[in-house]
């Protein structure tokens, strides 16, 4: 993942979209129909192994997902390759760039 994630997966401490720029935005919007997609960009591991995502990128249908537990390290990890999640970020992306005009 050299590309496009570069840049703003550094950014650990994004709280909103807000935080983000419209350029960025606009990069991780084209990221997310990539090949080089991929979930670890838009959240972190703890030391147990579970995923969380970063609370910019959570939308409708990830918060509907039941939480990463020792037992379920992954639920919010492989729900982040479902269309559902991407297509739902995206609209959110969409909204956020929109109101930025």
């Amino acid at each position: 993942m050299d590309t496009v994630i570069s840049d703003w997966n550094k950014e650990v401490e994004i709280k909103s979209m807000k935080d983000i720029t419209t350029k960025k935005l606009m990069e991780i919007f084209k990221f997310i129909d990539s090949e080089e997609y991929h979930p670890r960009e838009l959240g972190t591991f703890d030391g147990a192994r579970r995923f969380e995502l970063f609370n910019a990128y959570e939308t409708i249908t990830s918060v509907r997902v039941r939480p990463a537990s020792r037992a379920w390290p992954f639920s919010v990890y492989k729900h982040c390759f479902t269309k559902k999640y991407k297509n739902s970020l995206k609209d959110k992306i969409n909204r956020v760039i929109e109101s930025r005009k």
